[in-house]
């Protein structure tokens, strides 16, 4: 699945192909930032071979755990939260689970296929 490496890789769905993006903002402080104060997210699209649906998990000051070894970062407290939802919606939204993922060659390969070139038309 996309959601395999880099910081999304907690938002994990087992059979439903899930792409996303990582988000951590500091809030705002007087004269700056508060690097104590967090705004974490994750936006997912699945199942990405086909994208349907997207889910948009934002966390006001998550706190850090054990389990996340201190981090409040999207990757470590949204990202598991839409990997959660999107494991329990899917099903219900008609996705059906997928027992034959793409491998990471084929996706590859499909990234570095070139578009067709494009057809350049003048005013006449």
């Amino acid at each position: 699945d996309v959601v395999e490496n880099g910081t999304g890789r907690r938002a994990d769905a087992p059979g439903f192909r899930v792409a996303g993006k990582t988000g951590t903002a500091e809030k705002p402080a007087r004269g700056g930032y508060d690097e104590d104060r967090l705004i974490s997210s994750f936006s997912a699209v699945f199942p990405y071979d086909d994208p349907q649906y997207v889910v948009l998990v934002v966390l006001d000051e998550p706190l850090g755990t054990a389990a996340t070894y201190g981090y409040a970062t999207g990757g470590w407290t949204a990202a598991p939260a839409a990997g959660e939802i999107i494991s329990r919606i899917a099903s219900i939204l008609g996705v059906a689970q997928r027992d034959d993922p793409l491998t990471r060659s084929a996706l590859v390969r499909a990234a570095l296929t070139p578009d067709p070139e494009p057809v350049v038309r003048t005013a006449q």
